[in-house]
Order: C-alpha cells, then sequence, then structure tokens
C-alpha cells in the first residue's frame, strides 16, 4: 500500500515508463565495449570528460588527457600486478 491507500502497482509498463529515455540505449553502449572501452570511458568520467569533450579538444589537449588516462591505466596495472583478472575493469556492463 501507498500513503494515499493505493495498492502499489509493479506491472512492466509502469516500470518501463519510470526508466528516463535512452537508458536503454545508454546500457547496450555500454555492454557492447569492450573491457579496454569501458576502462577509457571510466577513467574520463573520473576526469569529468566525456568522449564528446575528448573529441572537441585540440591535438595538444586531447594528447594531455590521453597521456594522463595511459599513466593512470599503467599505474593501476603496475600497483595491482597480483590482482585477480577483472579487477581493474568493470565487468558487469
Amino acid at each position: 500500500m501507498t500513503a494515499t491507500n493505493k495498492p502499489l502497482s509493479l506491472s512492466s509498463s509502469s516500470l518501463t515508463n519510470q526508466i528516463k529515455p535512452g537508458a536503454e540505449e545508454e546500457f547496450l553502449k555500454i555492454a557492447s565495449m569492450s573491457p579496454a572501452e569501458r576502462l577509457h570511458m571510466q577513467m574520463l568520467q573520473s576526469m569529468g570528460l566525456t568522449e564528446e569533450d575528448l573529441a572537441a579538444m585540440d591535438p595538444e589537449a586531447r594528447k594531455a588527457i590521453e597521456d594522463e588516462i595511459s599513466r593512470r591505466i599503467l599505474e593501476d596495472v603496475t600497483n595491482n600486478a597480483d590482482a585477480e583478472p577483472g579487477s581493474l575493469v568493470d565487468m558487469m556492463a
């Protein structure tokens, strides 16, 4: 029951209406990425950037960001050489 004493409806159509538009497309986009692509996206997100932001940058700025991503990945791999496979990348997507 809800606060208005009406039964709570959990039909698939009501749940579908609550999902924001584009969520399915976003999920499919991420699910189709390789682990390396997801890691790259996660690194960009941690820097507050998107692929679109990166594409809009001048070549010098883009190279600086790509170099920083490479440095971070190398650092993560080096510091976690004995980590379990998949621990550096979100394998759930």
